[in-house]
């Protein structure tokens, strides 16, 4: 898994880290591929609650991992702290602390992406990933 210089553990989003890589490795069942989503389990633990909720590198990303491999009740305990959150703050988190009250609707950065993660687990086998 991909690391950041500064971060002191594996970058976790779709497209620059283990949800993404993850989500790969499912689809793609190439040779090594059950070692990779192993990791990408393990990479995705450490971070129990990564900062932004957005899908393309925040929990949304890591929801939508969660489901591709069929652990259901991971994806949905993710998106419960999720909701949690914006709760109590009174926003899903989009992007860095200091733009924490900037609103998003685009898909990838935006609450489109979480309402649409939000969808997919309701409804996993006829809600399409449009990640694939």
């Amino acid at each position: 898994m991909r690391r950041n210089k500064n971060a002191t553990s594996h970058i976790t989003g779709y497209c620059s880290g283990a949800p993404g890589i993850g989500i790969n490795a499912l689809n793609l069942k190439y040779d090594g591929a059950d070692q990779i989503i192993n990791k990408t389990i393990d990479s995705i633990n450490n971070e129990q609650l990564l900062y932004k909720d957005i899908l393309c590198c925040g929990n949304s990303s890591v929801v939508e991992f969660f489901i591709q491999a069929g652990m259901y009740e991971e994806a949905r305990k993710r998106m419960s702290l999720m909701i949690q959150r914006a709760d109590i703050n009174g926003y899903f988190n989009l992007f860095n602390e200091r733009l924490r009250y900037v609103y998003s609707s685009s898909l990838f950065y935006g609450v489109t992406g979480i309402a649409y993660t939000m969808l997919r687990i309701l409804d996993p086998e006829n809600i399409e990933s449009v990640l694939l």
